[in-house]
């Protein structure tokens, strides 16, 4: 029986790759109400403590409330975070009336760069409660200093600049040493291009672009260095043409968390077909054998791209 189904859904897999076969998005997961608390809190600056939480029957979405630490008692900043996790609206309950941010902590981000001049890259941004307001506090950093832009929630205004204390600044990586780690990743005489603070995955990093100095295969690299830590998180060129793969057991791992039912693997295996790396890994269901899932995952990142159910009698 086992025998059969198998060869099913080999077949299966087969043609979902073979001929890119739409078929319907792995279902979100639904968050629970410590995962959203969890989110919400991530984005205050201040400690706080948990109000109140509401969630919609039939909805993605909670709305989580919080009593922050020194604002007045009856305040409370509200965040709406999606089913991904992801906050998706900011606001503040102003003595029972509710008034929703116009400044996303996107654009918060933005804004404070601008603001904080030349060079410099948002670290983190958080809302802090005022007697008067709500406001987004965003630190950035450049190679050697930091300082910390406030601006208003509700219109983007400027309210503060600061820099602090020598002894409080991070440590950041320099340029030469950051070009330094790049190059020896190399095995080419080379010459750098560009070396530059950015963000990497919400990290500060230095870019390093390197190139063949000379005569030669014309080689050249890129390296996303954490600017903290000196360690290389991205690295792409010549030298590295595709990320290392997930490892299968991690890709199992993943799928079996997307299914979110106890099951055993039938088959996990590796398809670079197409130049793009893909783990496909086939489950099926401990408690009802006959319900089979495929799952193919990006083999980079671990995102899950397709899930084909098949259920079989």
């Amino acid at each position: 029986m086992i025998r059969r189904i198998t060869a099913t859904v080999s077949l299966l897999v087969s043609l979902l790759l073979l001929s890119g076969l739409a078929v319907a998005a792995a279902p979100a997961r639904a968050l629970s109400r410590s995962a959203a608390i969890e989110v919400a809190q991530k984005e205050v600056a201040r400690p706080t403590e948990v109000a109140a939480t509401s969630h919609v029957t039939g909805s993605d979405r909670w709305t989580v409330s919080l009593r922050q630490e020194g604002a007045r008692p009856e305040d409370r900043v509200y965040i709406a975070v999606d089913g991904s996790g992801r906050a998706v609206e900011w606001g503040w309950l102003d003595a029972g009336k509710l008034k929703p941010a116009a400044i996303s902590k996107a654009r918060a981000l933005t804004l404070a760069k601008n603001f904080a001049g030349y060079g410099y890259h948002p670290l983190s941004a958080g809302l802090v409660l005022t007697p008067d307001t709500l406001t987004w506090e965003v630190t950035l950093a450049r190679s050697g200093s930091r300082c910390q832009v406030t601006l208003d929630a509700f219109t983007g205004k400027l309210i503060g600049r600061n820099t602090p204390p020598a002894d409080e600044e991070p440590v950041l990586l320099s340029r030469a040493a950051a070009v330094a780690i790049a190059r020896a990743r190399v095995s080419y005489p080379a010459q750098v291009d560009a070396a530059a603070l950015t963000t990497y995955r919400g990290k500060l990093v230095w870019q390093v672009k390197l190139s063949r100095s000379g005569l030669g295969i014309p080689n050249s690299d890129v390296f996303y260095i954490d600017a903290h830590t000196g360690s290389v998180l991205a690295h792409g060129g010549t030298e590295n043409p595709a990320p290392i793969p997930l490892s299968q057991n991690r890709a199992v791992a993943l799928a079996k968390e997307q299914l979110g039912v106890p099951a055993e693997v039938a088959n996990a295996r590796l398809d670079t077909a197409g130049g793009q790396g893909k783990w496909v890994v086939t489950l099926y269901e401990k408690e009802q054998p006959t319900r089979w899932h495929i799952f193919v995952l990006n083999a980079a990142d671990g995102q899950v791209l397709q899930h084909l159910r098949v259920y079989i009698g």
